[in-house]
């Protein structure tokens, strides 16, 4: 039985970009990789967490740029392990509501008709063929915040989920919990605030040089994210153009 956690990130208003990243592994895996996890927080007070870490807000405010990179790069070396796989995708804003009419017509007759579907449309597809690989079932856990998005994420993936005939058969119904209590949905989260964190570098330099040097060891970790998942302005187009092709190919005649 495979397990995958993940987290959204980008979800405010004034986010410019919006991702949903996380990672699968088997059980006696996750285990593993929980029990190092744990490790490091042996002597740690409160519960962790990855966005104030990222940011230096919160319970981290207090601490100095070095002292959050070392445990940064020290839980990077926890889920560097190879029983971890990395997965995710995300969207730029802008370059979404910048599709012409005629672009938005053809996602939207696959049921895409918003930078969040984009995700779950990708993300779905993934998933399912993971686990048909390993020819084995997988159950989804979601951060449930922001709680009041919950109901609009799970009709999303159940939306995406029903485009293939072996969906409901190797998936189960998508599942939340808070990532507070959670350190595998704050592994997920890490991954996520990394990822938006390169990618606001990558769309406005200008601030690079006054960001949070994200470790290099979670930089490689977010690079399949960053390589197979990036949805801008050529992401999008290379998506419509496989729909367009998968939509001719089905009117030819024989």
């Amino acid at each position: 039985m495979l397990y995958g956690y993940f987290a959204l990130s980008g979800d405010q208003k004034e986010s410019r970009i919006f991702c949903l990243c996380g990672f699968i592994a088997e059980a006696d895996d996750w285990n593993t990789v929980d029990h190092a996890w744990r490790a490091l927080f042996a002597n740690f007070n409160c519960d962790f967490d990855a966005t104030a870490c990222l940011h230096g807000t919160g319970i981290f405010q207090s601490w100095d740029i070095s002292r959050r990179h070392t445990l940064l790069a020290d839980l990077a070396e926890v889920l560097a392990h190879p029983v971890l796989l990395p997965m995710g995708a995300f969207v730029v804003r802008d370059h979404f509501s910048g599709l012409s009419p005629a672009d938005r017509a053809i996602l939207a007759a696959e049921g895409i008709a918003s930078p969040l579907d984009v995700i779950f449309h990708d993300l779905t597809a993934r998933v399912i063929r993971r686990a048909h690989q390993e020819s084995e079932k997988i159950s989804l856990l979601l951060d449930q915040e922001p709680q009041s998005a919950t109901e609009r994420y799970n009709i999303l993936f159940n939306k995406h989920l029903s485009r293939y005939l072996l969906g409901p058969h190797l998936m189960g119904a998508l599942a939340f919990s808070n990532a507070r209590t959670c350190s595998y949905l704050q592994a997920a989260k890490m991954l996520g605030e990394t990822v938006l964190s390169l990618e606001t570098q990558n769309l406005v330099p200008e601030k690079a040089s006054t960001s949070f040097t994200v470790p290099l060891g979670l930089q490689r970790i977010a690079e399949p994210i960053r390589e197979q998942g990036r949805f801008d302005t050529a992401g999008l187009e290379k998506m419509i153009g496989r729909l367009k092709g998968i939509s001719l190919n089905s009117i030819k005649p024989e």
